[in-house]
This record gives structure tokens, C-alpha cells and sequence, in this order.
């Protein structure tokens, strides 16, 4: 047995469980989603919200930044959830002044498995859902969504039907623009409570 197991909760979904796939995005199904608690150091208890997928003993803890994806993707009524479609991958992060391997949601709807067309009736520009890709840009608020935006775009580029990329552009200058004002707002409204010592 793996021995990073033996640390870990055994009823919860880690990076490593998704290591058999060799990088590759893992695409599942919603089966429920459950409010429930984890145990972090020195026993402390911190409410989260889980996931649980089809075909999957484990269930997945969902931080903030899992939420806020699926939220964008099918709203934020998790009883409408079950039976939706998402994509894992395994990147890195940062947790406790470490960097540590982690789950990340993708930000854009997948293919489902059991709907890929044969390719000789498909087409590059059907092959990327860019409806879903541009709602996406449009819902960014943040660096580290517009980031995970931006890694699955740069790998589908290729895809996009011409005629599509000048909209997906268009998306991106936006939410880009929207990440800048935000960090903006946010370094000045930091800025004068720190010069004046205060919290």
C-alpha cells in the first residue's frame, strides 16, 4: 500500500489517487453532494462541502477554489449538481507555506465519455465548447481562476474554429482587465491600513 495513504483520511479524494492517469484529465460524473467535515491538525475540525463521483469510492473536499468553479459551471444550488459532468487534474499548490501536490477542477464543461462523436463525424470547432469556455472568462474575478482559465484555452487553441477566437479573445482581455482592477482595489484598500500600523 501506498504509504502517503496511511496519513490521510481513507474516505476522502487526493492528488495521488488520480496518479494512474498520467496527467491526463479525469472527466466524472456528479453522483451527490454532501455537507461534511474534515480533521486538519491537531484534531481541529473545519466544516466543507464534498463531492462524491460516479464509480468513485472516495469523495472529493471541496475548497474554496473547487466551489467557486463548479459554482460557475452549474450554479451554486448543489442539489442541482448531481449528474453533471467535470474534469480533474492533479497540479500544484500552495498549503501551509508548502507546495504540495492538489486536485483542481477544470473551468470549462467536458466532453462526456460516453458522448464522443467518431472523428470523421466531428469537427475542430465543435471540439471545444466555447460557449462554456467564454461564460467562464466572463464569471473570472481572480488571478487564480483566470490562471486555470488560461492553461485550458492555451491547450485547446488549436481547436477553436476561427471564426470563434476573436470572441474568446475578446473574453479573455475581459476578465483579464477585471483581475487587474480587482488586485488594484484591493493593494489600495490594504495599502493605508498598513501604513498606519493597524491590522
Amino acid at each position: 500500500m501506498d504509504y502517503r495513504r496511511w496519513f490521510d483520511d481513507s474516505g476522502m479524494l487526493y492528488a495521488y489517487d488520480l496518479e494512474d492517469h498520467q496527467g491526463r484529465d479525469v472527466v466524472v460524473q456528479i453522483e451527490k453532494a454532501y455537507p461534511g467535515e474534515v480533521i486538519g491538525e491537531n484534531g481541529r475540525k473545519t466544516k466543507k462541502p464534498f463531492v462524491k463521483f460516479v464509480g468513485m469510492d472516495k469523495a472529493l473536499a471541496l475548497n474554496k477554489t473547487n466551489g467557486k468553479t463548479i459554482k460557475k459551471l452549474y450554479g451554486k444550488d448543489a442539489s442541482v449538481w448531481p449528474g453533471q459532468w467535470v474534469a480533474l487534474f492533479v497540479t500544484t499548490c500552495e498549503f501551509g507555506g508548502e507546495t504540495r501536490d492538489c486536485i483542481r477542477i477544470r473551468p470549462n464543461r467536458p466532453n462526456k465519455p460516453d458522448a464522443q462523436r467518431p472523428a470523421a463525424q466531428s469537427s475542430k470547432r465543435k471540439d471545444v465548447d466555447v460557449e462554456s469556455m467564454i461564460a467562464a472568462y466572463d464569471g473570472c474575478g481572480d488571478s487564480e481562476m483566470f490562471e486555470a482559465l488560461e492553461s485550458d484555452r492555451k491547450a485547446t487553441w488549436a481547436l477553436i474554429g476561427k471564426d470563434d477566437k476573436p470572441r474568446v479573445k475578446d473574453a479573455v482581455n475581459g476578465a483579464l482587465q477585471r483581475v487587474i482592477g480587482a488586485e488594484s482595489v484591493a493593494a489600495n484598500h490594504v495599502a493605508p491600513a498598513n501604513a498606519e500600523g493597524q491590522p
